[in-house]
């Protein structure tokens, strides 16, 4: 929290939660493919 209480970066800015992945799913063009990732944060939850 050393950048919180320093100005640099807002509180606001700081994830809650973070997630580690192996792969995320992307397009034939390179693309984050939004949906595919949407559904299996759902089916996590």
């Amino acid at each position: 929290m050393q950048f919180v209480d320093n100005d640099q970066i807002n509180w606001w800015a700081i994830s809650e939660q973070s997630r580690f992945v192996d792969s995320v799913p992307v397009f034939s063009i390179g693309k984050l493919d939004k949906k595919r990732i949407r559904s299996q944060l759902a089916d996590q939850f």
